[in-house]
């Protein structure tokens, strides 16, 4: 029985390869937003880190869902120091101490 070798090397970088990258880049992207502390824009991680903002914007969502990372949301929203856009910033949850409730139940 012949094994199609191209199906298998992709699924193993999708599956190993590419899933380790992610998870090394998902720690970058949270430490790198702990050690800023406080409110920050993907925009600008991806600039301290040298990435692309999608490749950010993926990992911060990852980060987000596993609560590690937290989100204000739509109704609360910080100019951006790069682009000077109204942006949704991130948080780590560890720099939480100084970010409250906003009356819409966003974090400030």
């Amino acid at each position: 029985m012949k094994t199609n070798v191209t199906e298998t090397s992709i699924d193993c970088y999708h599956g190993h390869i590419a899933g380790a990258k992610e998870i090394a880049q998902a720690n970058r992207v949270a430490d790198v937003v702990r050690k800023v502390g406080g409110k920050v824009t993907r925009r600008q991680v991806a600039s301290i880190m040298e990435m692309e903002t999608g490749t950010v914007s993926a990992r911060v969502n990852k980060l987000v869902e596993s609560g590690t990372l937290l989100d204000g949301g739509d109704h609360d929203r910080i100019r951006c120091p790069i682009t000077g856009k109204r942006v949704r910033w991130i948080c780590h949850k560890d720099n939480m101490a100084g970010v409250t409730v906003d009356m819409f139940g966003g974090l400030q």
